[in-house]
């Protein structure tokens, strides 16, 4: 339970800072993969280019994603591990 309770406060202070709620600039926040929420995201899909995906969860589900998770559109090949996590 604490781990959801702290996930969950991660979520919300990130769509918080996402959608522009506070006010001094955030320069920690890390997109969260669309699959966990919990991972940052590293895996960019190809033709749209939307990156929503950590490292962990295409690994799992490698052969399963036809679609992009966030517009829907084919899946022609992805880029993995293109960006770095900051420290």
């Amino acid at each position: 339970n604490n781990i959801i309770s702290e996930n969950l406060r991660v979520i919300h202070f990130n769509r918080n800072n996402m959608r522009g709620h506070n006010t001094e600039p955030n320069t920690n926040y890390v997109p969260l993969c669309v699959i966990c929420l919990i991972n940052p995201r590293k895996i960019v899909i190809v033709p749209c280019g939307h990156r929503c995906l950590c490292q962990k969860c295409y690994n799992l589900q490698k052969g399963q994603f036809k679609k992009c998770p966030i517009c829907r559109g084919p899946i022609t090949y992805v880029l993995e591990n293109i960006y770095s996590t900051p420290t």
